[in-house]
């Protein structure tokens, strides 16, 4: 319990008042894979109207409005927001790109209006009931909620070992909290996951996009026809 208050704690820092740094932790666990990962998990969307949830700091706008989408985004962090909308500035989408500061339950968008969703390395609260009823009602029938929970560098090398057992130490992995969970442990964990999703009326696959030196793992949940 104190350990998890601890990992908690360093998380709020990193999301907020060291936010700047964010870049570099993401690039430095990941060996320079996180920014792969994340643009693999684009090509699952399908549009035109795209909100991100939990957008950090907005790499993805800019990249998602550079394929043809129209984006939407929020963050609960300020500090976030702030690094969001100065790269949106220099790059000048900051009157192109829409960004939100506010918690799900409470956004201020109409049923059936998004073509896709998306969440990129979300926190726990991803899936939890209110949040995917939530999702599920602003999406249009058939609208996707794509889902990048976890990346994980490939080899057995040292260095890889080490960057996996912090992923595992600060909760970062999928699959019972194990550093290395057995095939039937995952397979219990996303089962689970796409029993609750099915039951918040979507319909989920999970796809494993494999890359040079690393795999991402996407999970694309399509809401029903007739869930609206």
């Amino acid at each position: 319990m104190l350990w998890k208050k601890i990992v908690d704690f360093g998380f709020q820092l990193l999301y907020n008042q060291f936010a700047w740094s964010y870049d570099i932790v993401s690039w430095s666990v990941s060996l320079g894979e996180w920014r792969k990962w994340q643009l693999a998990s684009l090509e699952f969307l399908h549009g035109p109207h795209v909100l991100e949830i939990a957008h950090g700091p907005g790499h993805m706008l800019a990249e998602m409005h550079q394929r043809g989408y129209t984006v939407t985004a929020l963050d609960l962090s300020a500090a976030m927001g702030r690094l969001a909308q100065a790269r949106l500035v220099r790059l000048g989408l900051d009157e192109e790109v829409q960004l939100l500061r506010c918690e799900i339950p409470d956004f201020p968008f109409p049923a059936d209006h998004f073509d896709s969703v998306l969440s990129q390395f979300p926190t726990n609260f991803i899936f939890q009931p209110e949040t995917l009823v939530a999702l599920n009602r602003i999406l249009k029938p058939g609208g996707r909620l794509v889902i990048l929970p976890e990346g994980h560098l490939t080899g057995n090398g040292p260095l890889r070992r080490f960057i996996h057992w912090l992923f595992y130490i600060t909760g970062q992995t999928v699959g019972n909290g194990q550093a290395d969970p057995t095939q039937s442990q995952l397979e219990i964990f996303w089962g689970d996951v796409e029993n609750m999703m099915e039951a918040c009326g979507f319909s989920v696959d999970l796809e494993e996009v494999l890359l040079k030196r690393s795999v991402a793992t996407v999970l694309v949940a399509e809401k029903r026809i007739g869930d609206s």
